[in-house]
């Protein structure tokens, strides 16, 4: 839907686009909203590495981004410190599936 302005105002396209991409944005965070508040917070959480590591993939393997190694030893020491929250996460599954089970 496009802005509603005057006739007599001169008004530049990117201010319509900008209006319009603020409804779409609206929109996107009210359809989030309502998915996080149905999924468990480490789910959630694991889903908000996501997308800074598919721009981290893109950079540096689709535009060519110089890396630098500082940068991968960080990106490793991430995804190491994930590694080591699902390995527990999945270890404490297990338990209390172990306990509950009936021997």
């Amino acid at each position: 839907m496009p802005a509603r302005v005057p006739a007599d105002v001169d008004v530049p396209w990117q201010l319509e686009l900008t209006t319009e991409a603020g409804a779409v944005v609206t929109a996107s965070g009210r359809l989030f909203a309502a998915a996080a508040r149905r999924m468990d917070y480490s789910s959630l959480g694991m889903t908000q590495f996501l997308s800074p590591t598919i721009v981290f993939v893109l950079g540096v393997t689709v535009f060519a981004e110089p890396l630098r190694p500082i940068q991968l030893a960080c990106f490793g020491f991430i995804w190491a410190a994930i590694a080591v929250f699902v390995w527990d996460t999945l270890a404490r599954r297990r338990a209390i599936s172990a306990q509950v089970a009936p021997t």
